[in-house]
């Protein structure tokens, strides 16, 4: 009977001697021993430095693989091609996961030309090489190049391999990734499904694969909205990970940012940036300086301080995301466009909006010289491009932007699909500052009608945020009782939420304020306004502009009640932080030059 060890740790000692630690395993631990008897097979026959370079790729060791297979490489004589080809498959492994994807392809390109020269073309090795290579051109952003590459090695597998091989299970899960990416989810969860099939048959019901194809179905239904099927599925690969990989590896980075990026989509900030930095942690200490991996996690973090208003913290990630990404890509890679549209929405954010187009501009070009012409990731970059246009007060580009965004979007996405949500509610939101109200409100019930039809959206701030611009319009249009129903809609949804005290949450209070504030009755506006101000208060910085117009608020309603001292008091808490926040010329700042003055005559008069 075998013994079954933990690998604690290797180093190589001096010319082809290596030191192995091991720990010795309980004879009872049975889960254990199953997954050593499936990696005994998986090995096969090979020298014991190619088991241990095999089992350093498992475990993510990959520098130490790699200085076990490039002297080896160096010595071994060309005419011995199938040995020239599996170890340049494996440096090819190493430098692809290593983020390197240039050196990746020339070690790929090498073994695919020792296999072409020497096999027949419905070999088996081939169809492992284009997968590889497949993977490679999808990490570099070469989409078409990948999916060309994956069909190649699944014609070459279906006709050689058994139904059942475990190879076969891994081009049906990269082909339902590029479906996936390319927006076909009914094919994408079909080729996951027959994966996980296979895996099924094949695997000890532990192996750490399952992690990566639990995974992937996850992503597949968080990009379809179903967020509760994509926890579930998130937290099987997780439950898999932590107990068979090393507290380092980077699979478990991956379920950690799963777990951020899906707690982000459900308005749970605070656990997003938990998990976030967990995976940053363990790319930090197993992955090199440059890794593309670790400039996500960047952006990732960047993008929830963002979110809450940290802009400093939020630029300072994303500075860190563009140097690592400058050490690693071609200038035009599509991941400079994610790290140059979290630059512009800081920019946004923080009202320097020059800046901001300009990285959005950035961002497009890049997205239409990489990407299909109808990928909903250029209609995302129309929708930016929109919004920013739309706070600079240019209506028609805004507009304009937004509608290539949607029609991109209704080119390529399922009629209900989520992201429709946000382009439906920007599009009302330039035609109600229009005054068209009636247009605005069409595309609001679009938007409204798709958050009823998506269970998980209707309990989310996607469904608030549109019944909030519904009521602004009501508002609008003089008709308050409406406005107020619409607005308390948004609130029974938020009051529910993960994070009940977000600023969101905010924004609904001012709404119902202002309604009953325009209904005359000032003591419910005033409840409600106050609500806001107690979570902006918490949430933001003493100086930001949105508690000036808190403090506005609230002096409005006390000038309404006549009590022109305390409303005084709040007007002039306005003005300190917009003279300090806002130009000179700015309308609100005059706007709120005019609401002082008049109550200062106001105050005197009771004086």
């Amino acid at each position: 009977m075998h013994c079954v060890f933990r690998i604690m740790g290797s180093q190589k000692l001096e010319d082809r001697f290596w030191q192995v630690n091991l720990a010795l395993t309980s004879d009872n631990d049975e889960q254990l021993r199953n997954i050593a008897d499936y990696m005994r097979k998986e090995l096969g026959k090979g020298t014991s430095l190619d088991k241990l370079g095999h089992i350093m790729l498992k475990m993510g060791e990959l520098s130490q693989a790699e200085e076990i297979y490039a002297p080896q490489l160096d010595s071994t004589d060309g005419e011995n091609w199938r040995k020239h080809s599996h170890l340049n498959h494996q440096l090819g492994y190493v430098y692809s996961e290593k983020g390197d994807y240039k050196t990746a392809i020339l070690y790929y390109e090498k073994a695919l030309k020792s296999e072409l020269d020497f096999l027949p073309s419905d070999d088996p090795s081939l169809a492992s090489t284009y997968n590889n290579i497949a993977g490679v051109h999808e990490s570099w952003g070469h989409y078409r190049y990948a999916l060309s590459s994956y069909q190649k090695a699944l014609e070459i597998q279906e006709k050689s391999l058994p139904p059942d091989h475990p190879t076969l299970a891994a081009t049906y899960s990269n082909i339902g990734l590029m479906h996936k990416t390319l927006v076909d989810f009914a094919s994408a969860l079909s080729f996951y499904q027959k994966s996980l099939e296979i895996r099924q048959k094949t695997l000890p019901s532990n192996h750490p694969d399952f992690g990566a194809i639990y995974s992937n179905i996850g992503a597949l239904h968080q990009d379809m909205g179903d967020y509760s099927t994509a926890l579930k599925f998130y937290q099987q690969a997780l439950d898999v990970r932590e107990k068979y990989l090393p507290p380092k590896h980077r699979d478990l980075a991956t379920s950690y940012g799963n777990f951020g990026s899906i707690h982000s989509s459900m308005g749970d900030k605070s656990k997003a940036l938990e998990y976030y930095q967990k995976a940053l942690e363990i790319r930090e200490l197993s992955l090199p300086t440059n890794h593309p991996d670790k400039a996500n996690s960047y952006i990732c973090i960047g993008s929830v301080y963002d979110s809450m208003d940290n802009y400093s913290s939020a630029l300072s990630c994303f500075e860190k995301a563009l140097e690592i990404q400058k050490l690693t890509f071609p200038e035009n890679h599509s991941d400079f466009a994610d790290t140059y549209s979290s630059f512009d929405s800081a920019y946004s954010s923080m009202g320097d909006k020059l800046t901001a187009l300009s990285y959005y501009q950035k961002a497009l070009e890049i997205r239409e010289l990489s990407l299909p012409p109808k990928h909903p990731n250029v209609a995302t970059c129309y929708n930016n491009l929109g919004t920013i246009y739309s706070s600079m007060g240019n209506k028609q580009k805004a507009l304009s932007s937004y509608e290539k965004s949607l029609k991109i979007k209704q080119a390529c996405l399922p009629p209900n699909y989520p992201s429709l949500v946000i382009t439906y509610n920007n599009i009302g939101l330039v035609y109600q500052s229009m005054s068209d109200y009636s247009t605005a409100l069409s595309f609001y019930q679009k938007a409204c009608e798709i958050c009823e039809k998506n269970p998980q959206l209707s309990q989310l701030n996607e469904a608030a945020t549109t019944y909030n611009k519904i009521g602004s319009v009501h508002h609008s249009m003089e008709e308050y009782s409406i406005a107020l129903s619409f607005c308390e809609k948004a609130l029974e949804i938020q009051s529910k939420s993960p994070n009940p005290k977000n600023r969101s949450l905010a924004i609904t209070y001012s709404n119902i304020g202002l309604a009953y504030h325009e209904m005359k009755d000032h003591q419910k506006a005033l409840t409600f306004y106050e609500k806001a101000f107690e979570i902006e208060q918490k949430a933001l910085p003493d100086d930001h502009r949105d508690l000036a117009t808190s403090y506005t608020n609230i002096g409005l309603v006390y000038d309404a009640m006549k009590d022109y001292t305390t409303a005084l008091s709040y007007h002039e808490k306005a003005l300190i932080i917009r003279e300090k926040k806002m130009s000179s010329n700015d309308v609100v700042l005059a706007s709120t030059y005019n609401n002082t003055l008049q109550h200062i005559m106001k105050w005197k008069t009771t004086q």
